[in-house]
Formats: C-alpha cells, structure tokens, sequence
C-alpha cells in the first residue's frame, strides 16, 4: 500500500486527525466535568445521570468509526488522541454514584445485565479495528484488562436505567427498626429490619446519617418496593 505523504488523500487525512483531535479534546474535558457532577452535586439528577451514560458511549462510537484516527488504549500519543480517559472517568462517576444511591433487592439479579452490556461494549471496541488487527492474543487481553471499568459502567448505566424508566406502582410496607448501627468512618449507618413483603426473616439496610439520626428502634418505617424496569426490584426507605 502505498505510503501518502502529500496530495488530496493526505490532506483528508490529516484534516480529519485534527478535527478528531480537537472533539477528543473537548470531550475529554467534558468527561472530567460530568464525572465529578455525577459523583458530588447530580442536580439536576436525570441529566446529569444520562449525560454520564451518553459521553461513554460518543467515545465508543467515535473509537469505532474512526480507529485509523485515534487510540481505544491508554497511552497518550501526539498523532493519535485516546477516547481511553473520555470512557474511563463518566464511568467512574457513574458507578460511585449508582453505588450511593440506590438499593436492590437482590443485586446478583444484574449480573447477566452487566456482563452481557459489557461484552458488547468490548465487541465494539475491539472487532474491526485496524490498531490491533493481527495481533497477539496477549495485546487484546491487556486492552480487555484496562477496560474492566466497563463493568463499572454497565452496572451503573443498568441500576440507573432500571430506576429512572420504572413506571411501576410501588407497594407500602411498613417494617420495624429491631436495631441500628451507626457503622464507622468507613461504613454507613445501618437499620436492622423485621420481615417485610419479600424479605421474609431479619434484614439489614444500608441509610444515610440523617436518616439514622430521625429514626427509632421499636418504630414503623416507610418502605417502597418497586418491580423494575429490567425487572432488577429496587426500594427505597422514607
């Protein structure tokens, strides 16, 4: 194949280096700003959840139709700009959040979720691009080890979605707290909890310290459970 140096398809070329640089660019800084949105202050909440889904998602798009541009790995390079760091940091955000925030019955629900969503997403990045084509087997399994984040992020984008497209009408139960554990620096307050709906023994749950200070051992609490949208039933306590 013949080696371009100047002409019509040399120019084009660069011209889309640089166009590519340059959406990377801002991306990347937009990246840095969403994730710390989402993770701190996500208000207003749903945007800033959806915003943190969608930029991984451009950058994926981005690394698939135009990996002769740029790099899917983590190495920084002046001719080719990475879309690593554009998927990495909404990820993060996304997860620490969905982690914060939400509760579910039962979390070994989302398992085939997130691990179908993410080798997807691997898929994606991987099949087709002209960078690791013909490569050992070695450089793909390091490239799929730099992205185990992406498990991260399709726990977050699942839950997240899960919750925010519910249009489930909740069922009331009415608990009562047996016991409470303030936790630790490192561990949230928790309320020990008598059977209800699907819980049928004793059950922990894990609430803020504002909630703890409000609550009382032998009291009735407020509990909302809901279905799903994937099915994956969440709750939240009054």
């Amino acid at each position: 194949m013949p080696l371009y140096t100047s002409g019509p398809t040399y120019d084009r070329n660069v011209s889309k280096q640089r166009k590519l640089q340059k959406i990377c660019k801002r991306l990347s800084v937009l990246s840095v700003i969403t994730a710390i949105w989402v993770a701190m202050v996500p208000a207003p909440y749903e945007l800033a959840i959806y915003t943190n889904i969608i930029i991984p998602l451009m950058a994926l798009l981005i690394a698939r139709l135009y990996n002769k541009y740029c790099r899917i790995d983590t190495q920084l390079s002046l001719n080719k700009p990475t879309v690593y760091y554009i998927i990495l940091l909404p990820s993060l955000g996304l997860t620490i959040r969905s982690i914060k925030e939400y509760d579910l019955l039962n979390y070994f629900m989302t398992l085939p979720y997130i691990f179908g969503f993410t080798i997807l997403l691997l898929c994606i990045l991987l099949i087709g691009n002209r960078e690791y084509k013909f490569q050992p087997s070695k450089v793909y399994l390091n490239v799929i080890l730099s992205y185990l984040f992406l498990l991260g992020y399709s726990y977050g984008t699942i839950t997240s979605l899960n919750i925010l497209l519910d249009n489930s009408i909740p069922q009331v139960f009415h608990p009562t707290i047996l016991s409470k554990d303030f936790g630790s620096a490192k561990t949230s307050p928790k309320l020990m909890l008598s059977a209800w709906g699907p819980k049928t023994e004793e059950n922990s749950i894990t609430i803020s310290r504002k909630q703890f200070r409000d609550s009382e051992e032998q009291e009735k609490v407020i509990l909302y459970y809901f279905t799903g949208r994937f099915k994956i039933p969440w709750y939240i306590l009054e």
